[in-house]
């Protein structure tokens, strides 16, 4: 809109302005019970991260992803294992036992992932909508590739 109306003047070159949206999709992966948190080497906020080496990426052709692990307190195991009783009794009552041999740890499972630069993601101004300044809204058109889900599935 302001290259527009100032004639090319803020981008002169702007074939590939606002394509190639890209986000690194971050989710709760879930809960995890664990026997020893302290297994894991943690960074300064005692979070365990991993991710793939450059040569699997390149061998499995699949973009780079990250898993991260954040300890759960105590009173957070506690409350899981309650959880569990409703959907797994068994499985609950299981934990529970382990529980009495000191298995104490639980963390959250955080996964984030690249996306590969396509220039179908992109953000576009709007034809219709205006704000009150009469500044076109923004319309963002962004899909997840077959790459993407490969890359989880991987």
């Amino acid at each position: 809109w302001s290259n527009q109306r100032s004639n090319g003047g803020v981008v002169p070159n702007a074939t590939a302005l606002g394509r190639y949206w890209m986000e690194h999709p971050t989710f709760e992966g879930g809960n995890a019970i664990l026997a020893d948190y302290g297994a894991f080497e943690v960074d300064a906020v005692k979070e365990a991260f991993f991710s793939p080496m450059p040569a699997a990426m390149e061998r499995l052709k699949i973009m780079n992803f990250g898993i991260r692990l954040i300890e759960t307190p105590y009173p957070g195991v506690k409350s899981l294992i309650a959880d569990l009783a409703c959907t797994a009794p068994h499985m609950a009552e299981w934990v529970s036992g382990k529980l009495d041999q000191n298995l104490r740890c639980a963390a959250q499972l955080y996964v984030a992932w690249e996306q590969a630069p396509l220039a179908s993601n992109q953000i576009e101004l709007s034809k219709t909508e205006v704000d009150h300044a009469g500044v076109p809204r923004i319309e963002l058109h962004w899909k997840k590739s077959k790459l993407e889900q490969r890359t989880l599935l991987e």
